[in-house]
C-alpha cells in the first residue's frame, strides 16, 4: 500500500519551493515578475528543495506526529518490544498448555521499508513479508507479515523449522496496542502481549533483554497473538 499521500506531499513541496524562491527573489533585490532571471532562480528553488528539505523527510522528519494520517499513511513502530507469547498447544500426555514464553520483538521501518524479527531463548524468526494495511474509511488500520521461524538446533527435535503468518489491528495514535492473530504450517495459533522498550534495535534474545534492565525509552505499548516466536 501506500505509505504517503503522493498528492499532499507534491502540494507540500511545491508551497516549500515557493518560500526558498521568494527569500532567494529577496536576497537578491530580484523584482518579482517572469523573466529569465527569475525562472532562473526558481529552478534554483526547485533544485534546494529536492536536495534537502525532500530527503530530511524521507529520512527522518516523516516519523513525527504531525505528519501522521494526513500526509504518513502508516505509523511509526519501529523499536524492540518486550512481549509474552502464549501458545494454545496442549501436551496430549499431561493435558496442559504450554505455559508462557518471553519474547522481543524488533520492527525496523523506514517511510518505505517494514520488517519484523522475533526472538524467544529458543529460537528466532525473521519476516519475509511485511506491510501495513490501511483503510481509514473503515476505520481499519493493520500489520501483516509472514515470517520464518529457526528454533536452537538442540530444540529442533520437538520444534521444527517452520513458516507463519500474523495478522495485527493498530490500535491508537500515537499507536498503543496491537492485536491480532497469527497461523503456522504446522497447525498451530497462539497469543502475544507486547510493551515498548527503546527505539534502540536488538540483535539477539540477549540483547535485548538487556534492554529491559534500564528504564523503557520511547513512544509506545503493543499487544498482539502469534506462535513460538511472535509472528
Amino acid at each position: 500500500m501506500l505509505t504517503f499521500n503522493y498528492k499532499y506531499l507534491l502540494m507540500l513541496a511545491v508551497v516549500i519551493t515557493v518560500v526558498i524562491w521568494m527569500i532567494i527573489m529577496g536576497w537578491s533585490g530580484t523584482d518579482i515578475g517572469w523573466n529569465t532571471t527569475t525562472a532562473s532562480k526558481l529552478w534554483t528553488a526547485l533544485g534546494v528543495t529536492v536536495s534537502i528539505p525532500l530527503p530530511l523527510f524521507t529520512s527522518w522528519a516523516w516519523k513525527l506526529p504531525i505528519f501522521q494520517r494526513w500526509l504518513v499513511l502508516v505509523p511509526y513502530v519501529q523499536g524492540t518490544w518486550k512481549g509474552v507469547c502464549q501458545p494454545n498447544w496442549v501436551d496430549p500426555v499431561t493435558g496442559k498448555q504450554t505455559p508462557p514464553v518471553e519474547i522481543y520483538l524488533v520492527i525496523r521501518q523506514t517511510l518505505l521499508t517494514l520488517s519484523c524479527t522475533a526472538f524467544t531463548e529458543e529460537s528466532s524468526s525473521v519476516s519475509l513479508t511485511s506491510s501495513f494495511c490501511i483503510d481509514e474509511a473503515q476505520g481499519q488500520r493493520g500489520l501483516s507479515y509472514t515470517y520464518r521461524n529457526r528454533p536452537e538446533p538442540s530444540i529442533r527435535g520437538r520444534s521444527p523449522l517452520h513458516e507463519g503468518t500474523a495478522v495485527l489491528s493498530i490500535i491508537g495514535t500515537p499507536v498503543r496496542q496491537l492485536n491480532g492473530e497469527y497461523w503456522t504450517n504446522r497447525q498451530s495459533i497462539g497469543g502475544l502481549s507486547f510493551e515498548f522498550l527503546t527505539e534502540r534495535l536488538a540483535e539477539s534474545f540477549v540483547e535485548a533483554k538487556s534492554f529491559h534492565c534500564g528504564p523503557a525509552v520511547g513512544h509506545e505499548t503493543v499487544s498482539a497473538h502469534s506462535t513460538s516466536i511472535g509472528g
